[in-house]
């Protein structure tokens, strides 16, 4: 199932109300109790040059355990 961003969902990662957010879509796979995304981040997303940041790292992370956590029937933030 793909997890696109919610049009009226605020948040910077995979929200699509925020204009200068990221829009991060996922696929969440049931069967094999996955969450998968793909994207390519620009240079506005580096810390050191040619480095991802940290904190976009984070944020990453954040988004997934977000996700994974629905295969235990918990949300959280």
């Amino acid at each position: 199932m793909r997890l696109d961003p919610k049009p009226d969902n605020p948040c910077f990662g995979c929200g699509g109300a925020n204009a200068r957010g990221m829009k991060l879509a996922f696929e969440q796979d049931d069967a094999r109790q996955r969450i998968v995304g793909r994207f390519q981040l620009g240079d506005e997303y580096q810390g050191g040059s040619g480095f991802l940041h940290g904190g976009i790292i984070a944020l990453l992370l954040d988004e997934v355990m977000g996700k994974a956590s629905r295969f235990c029937g918990e949300h959280v933030v």
